[in-house]
């Protein structure tokens, strides 16, 4: 948050010579941007400490608890990764032509990393019914519809995030925001490695209790950034 205190020129950034040049070269409506930015750096953190679960908590779960039968072949636990990929692949290229047909129609930035927590929560339910289930007893196509779900929130968010640090950056200090970003991004990876470590497949309350506190979490946070939406868009004058 120094950083960002620098790139608002407030008070609390750096002191010395470096400072006092940002306080000259950023504007005030530069300011107000990174101040309607700041909430949605918290929905990235929150979004990948789930999405990155793939990684640790999902792929225990594909080890243990899943029956990775497809057809007549048996996938091993790490070939679930690849839906992920490929749900990217066949769903990026209709996102990006869907936000390119609604140009200004298009609903904004706080509302798709809000939309993008709360189907993110959402597809926690899913695993609800298989609490304390024993091997195998999971279906596949579960873990399938989980994954779609959390790909379709990736795309609501990741790309947004991506372009949007470029666009409310300070002219002067772009590629210093974009490292913001993709800082977010980290925390939200290092949080999903604390979470997996939470996560205890041999006890149903608590595993039930892991599943319904992210997901609460997630939709309340994605419900907050929709109704924030219009000061974001606000903060962000002439960025959507």
């Amino acid at each position: 948050m120094a950083l960002l205190g620098r790139l608002r020129g407030c008070p609390g950034g750096d002191s010395g010579a470096a400072a006092r040049d940002v306080r000259h070269e950023v504007t005030d409506a530069e300011k107000s941007r990174l101040t309607g930015y700041i909430p949605l750096l918290v929905g990235s953190v929150a979004f990948f400490a789930i999405f990155q679960s793939q990684f640790t908590v999902v792929a225990v779960y594909a080890d243990q608890r899943a029956d990775l039968s497809l057809f007549k072949w048996v996938l091993e636990p790490a070939q679930v990764q690849s839906f992920n990929p490929a749900f990217i692949i066949i769903f990026a290229p209709l996102f990006a032509a869907a936000w390119t047909k609604l140009g200004e129609r298009q609903w904004a930035s706080a509302t798709k990393f809000g939309v993008a927590n709360i189907i993110i929560g959402l597809s926690l339910f899913i695993f609800l019914p298989y609490v304390g289930k024993g091997e195998q007893s999971t279906p596949l196509v579960v873990l399938v519809v989980i994954l779609f779900l959390f790909t379709i929130g990736e795309l609501f968010l990741s790309p947004v995030g991506n372009s949007l640090a470029t666009k409310v950056a300070p002219q002067a200090f772009k590629s210093r925001l974009f490292a913001v970003w993709l800082m977010s991004v980290s925390m939200g990876t290092a949080l999903s490695g604390v979470l997996g470590s939470l996560y205890n497949p041999d006890d149903a309350a608590a595993e039930r209790t892991f599943f319904l506190t992210l997901s609460a979490i997630t939709i309340v946070l994605g419900v907050f950034l929709i109704a924030i939406r219009r000061w974001v868009v606000r903060k962000f004058a002439d960025i959507r």
